[in-house]
Formats: structure tokens, sequence, C-alpha cells
């Protein structure tokens, strides 16, 4: 979709017939998506469908994906949103599109030697209930509660 302008109208109302989606998929991944350019609501919901199964097929979490009711119905234009940044994390990352958002996070693993594993070993942490030695005696919460005068 190199130079062409996005439709005018709302975010939802560019989106919703799915051709646009359909587009963006067929630019990264040429011919992968057909297009159908029907006013018919089923087709134009085929086309956000056929765009969310080839995201699904090329490696993007099915949770991370909206609903197509989430877009033709524009029930949850958020969740769209939200969406088309994950698609982009994941496609950026196999070097297909430009990110939108952040980037997909890149695996950092840490090696330490069994020395330092092993001093981490001796150590109380405070979310372990250690008190310093505190405790509750000579608290007082008032007077007793007398039942009987």
């Amino acid at each position: 979709m190199t130079g062409k302008p996005f439709p005018g109208g709302s975010f939802a109302a560019a989106l919703k017939d799915g051709v646009v989606l359909c587009e963006v998929m067929n630019n990264m991944i040429p011919n992968s998506v057909k297009i159908n350019k029907s006013t018919m609501a089923f087709k134009q919901m085929e086309n956000i469908s056929a765009f969310l199964e080839h995201c699904g097929k090329n490696g993007v979490p099915k949770n991370d994906l909206f609903q197509t009711i989430d877009l033709f119905e524009e029930q949850n234009i958020n969740q769209v949103i939200l969406s088309i940044h994950a698609i982009s994390r994941t496609f950026n990352a196999k070097g297909l599109c430009p990110v939108i958002g952040p980037k997909l996070a890149e695996a950092a693993p840490r090696n330490f030697s069994a020395e330092v594993m092993n001093q981490g070993q001796t150590v109380i942490g405070s979310q372990m209930g250690y008190t310093g030695g505190a405790n509750q005696s000579g608290q007082s919460f008032g007077q007793r509660r007398n039942i009987m005068n």
C-alpha cells in the first residue's frame, strides 16, 4: 500500500469492509488473501476473517487478535487498535513491516554460576515472613469487653 492514502471517514468505517486490511496483508505477503470488494455484509466479514486467519498463521498470538464482530459492528475498536499493534510487532520481527507501538520483546537469558545461585539460597527475604524479632507482646488494643457488669 505504499503511496496509497488511507480512506477518509472514521477509522472503524475505513476498515469495516476488510479491504484495507486484506490489502495490507497482501502487501506484506503477496497474494496471501483473496479480497472481496462486495458491499454485502457477509463478504465484508469474510475479508476481516481472512485477514485474522492469516495473522494467526503467521505467528500473531490468538489472544492478541480482535474478533470480526469487534470491527464490523464497532463493538470494541480499542481491541482492534491493540491487535494492529500486536500484528505490527509480530510482522516487524519477521522484517515484513515497520513497527507501530512497542517492539516485540527479545529473549535476554541470564547465566549465573553455581556459586551465585547458592548464595541466593542463604538469604531470607522480607517476603518470607521474617519480622526481625518483633512480636505482639505488650500491645494493647483498649479495654477488655465486659459482657456482664
